[in-house]
C-alpha cells in the first residue's frame, strides 16, 4: 500500500509526479487557479482535483469528504506562489 498525500497550491503537477514517482499516492491536488485545475484533471492519476482557495477549507470537512482520518495522510506538501 502507497502512502497518502495532499497536494496544497498544486499548480499544473510537478511537484506531483515527483511525489509520485518516489512512491506516495496522491490522494488530492488543491489548486485555485482555472487553467492550473484544468491541467490537473487531464493528467491521471488523480482522485481528486480542488479548484479553490485553501483558506476556504475547513480540514476535517475535506478529510472527510475525501473518505480519510488524518493518520491515513503520510504527506501534505506543495508549491505556495512565491
Amino acid at each position: 500500500m502507497r502512502l497518502k498525500v495532499i497536494c496544497l497550491f498544486s499548480g499544473t503537477g510537478g511537484m506531483d509526479i515527483g511525489v509520485t514517482k518516489a512512491g506516495f499516492e496522491n490522494v488530492c491536488a488543491i489548486e485555485s487557479d482555472l487553467h492550473c485545475a484544468a491541467t490537473l484533471r487531464r493528467n491521471p492519476p488523480r482522485t481528486a482535483v480542488w479548484q479553490v482557495d485553501i483558506r476556504a477549507i475547513d480540514p476535517k470537512l475535506a478529510l472527510d469528504t475525501l473518505g480519510l482520518a488524518k493518520q491515513d495522510i503520510a504527506l501534505l506538501h506543495g508549491g505556495p506562489p512565491c
